[in-house]
């Protein structure tokens, strides 16, 4: 076109610097935010910010975080928001902004469920329905090469997430992690045109491929490591 846009301002897509200069940027909002919010808590990537207060405070914190990031130049997004207590009805009266979505079931941060088990349930639920949406389009690719490597490269990255996110002792998310495993395996006895699998063979293509596997990381067998990896790292 005839209109030049200069890369001058901001950091070009794709920087890796980018998320860290942002940060740096919004830590200070943040730190206000908690000075003038006595008892509050946060945690946050990027522009994900999730904050603990109590069900009194929320409205006023809540304006003051618009506040905070309206010095910045950002604009609060209603529908990307979500304010979450556990007791049903207790924000009601709360005095939020009418458009602010409110649930008393759960709320999700980073795409990881947090709330009552039936929340978790369907959230869990609609992740490995993506995955199977996946898996079963790889099974659809007429070269099993390509399809080998897009299935070591794109199925496990998701329930990983989850892993080092969810408690250790959440049986709902072991569950899942079981039949991702599953899954998989059977994607794999697709691709290679084979009947079934053995135990034993289920269990060597997890192991990486310089010992003699096919690289397909199993979130099963790592949750544990890959959790506490989570905090260590």
């Amino acid at each position: 076109g005839s209109h030049t846009m200069w890369s001058c301002k901001g950091t070009q897509q794709g920087d890796p610097f980018g998320s860290f200069i942002f940060c740096l940027g919004l830590r200070p909002a943040l730190d206000r935010i908690l000075a003038r919010c006595s008892g509050a808590r946060a945690l946050a990537s990027s522009d994900d910010i999730l904050l603990a207060v109590q069900t009194s405070q929320l409205a006023a914190v809540f304006q003051v975080v618009v506040e905070e990031l309206g010095a910045l130049a950002f604009q609060v997004n209603l529908a990307k928001c979500c304010a979450y207590c556990p007791r049903p009805g207790a924000l009601q009266d709360a005095g939020l902004p009418a458009d602010l979505p409110v649930s008393y079931e759960g709320n999700l941060h980073l795409g990881v469920p947090f709330g009552t088990d039936a929340f978790i349930d369907r959230e869990l639920d609609k992740i490995a329905r993506t995955s199977c949406e996946l898996l079963q389009e790889i099974k659809e690719l007429d070269d099993p090469q390509v399809a080998l490597l897009i299935l070591r490269m794109s199925a496990a990255p998701r329930m990983v997430h989850l892993t080092r996110a969810m408690p250790l002792y959440s049986e709902q998310l072991v569950d899942h992690l079981v039949q991702h495993d599953r899954r998989v395996a059977d994607t794999l006895t697709h691709i290679l045109g084979l009947v079934d699998l053995t135990d034993n063979q289920r269990a060597q293509i997890h192991l990486p491929i310089r010992l003699g596997g096919f690289g397909l990381l199993s979130p099963h067998f790592t949750h544990i490591a890959g959790y506490f990896g989570s905090f260590v790292g």
